[in-house]
């Protein structure tokens, strides 16, 4: 960005100084103020692409940040899933320790 804004300000110069110039100079100065269009637009193309890369990258994280809440929710669910059958166990041994109780 800083050099977009450098290579306008110089071409305002150099165009400011264009019109007391000789031919030479004045001829100079137009491959200079050329040149720096040319930096320009090279520069705003960079930017361009840049911000297309910016887009990409946004989608992409957040894209990511849905599969990690995903990923999260069925972590949870299965964590649940888990305790339930813990407990349901923990009440079917119970049962089969009474069971065995009452064989003996």
């Amino acid at each position: 960005m800083k050099k977009i804004i450098a290579s306008a300000a110089a071409g305002v110069v150099v165009l400011m100084l264009l019109t007391g110039c000789d031919g030479k100079e004045r001829e100079a100065l137009q491959k200079q103020v050329a040149s720096l269009q040319a930096d320009l637009s090279a520069a705003n193309a960079g930017m361009a692409t840049k911000d297309q890369e910016i887009a990409q990258l946004k989608t992409q994280l957040q894209t990511s940040q849905e599969a990690q809440a995903q990923m999260v929710a069925q972590t949870e669910s299965l964590n649940s899933d888990l305790e339930n059958t813990k407990n349901s166990l923990s009440g079917v041994q119970a049962e089969l320790a009474k069971f065995k109780k009452k064989k003996k």
